[in-house]
């Protein structure tokens, strides 16, 4: 739902999933603007090339590896 509230926004989306049927529904049925899959593909490249002015936004509840990989990607003044 936070992805679909960032688009109303005309904010860039990018969802972090795991397999290919979680990134295709982000794509198709979510709507956003990218979708990386955290078990194929290399994350911090992923990361650089789907959000290449930085993140201004991370919404996570899980956090560990992947949100320590967002971390380093994060603008000043990004909300977390």
């Amino acid at each position: 739902m936070l992805g679909q509230i960032a688009k109303i926004k005309s904010c860039r989306t990018v969802a972090i999933a795991g397999g290919a049927a979680k990134i295709a529904l982000c794509h198709d049925a979510f709507g956003y603007d990218a979708a990386i899959d955290y078990k194929q593909d290399d994350l911090d490249s992923a990361l650089k090339a789907a959000s290449p002015g930085g993140v201004d936004v991370y919404f996570d509840n899980t956090a560990g590896a992947i949100s320590d990989a967002v971390l380093k990607h994060l603008n000043v003044g990004a909300r977390v």
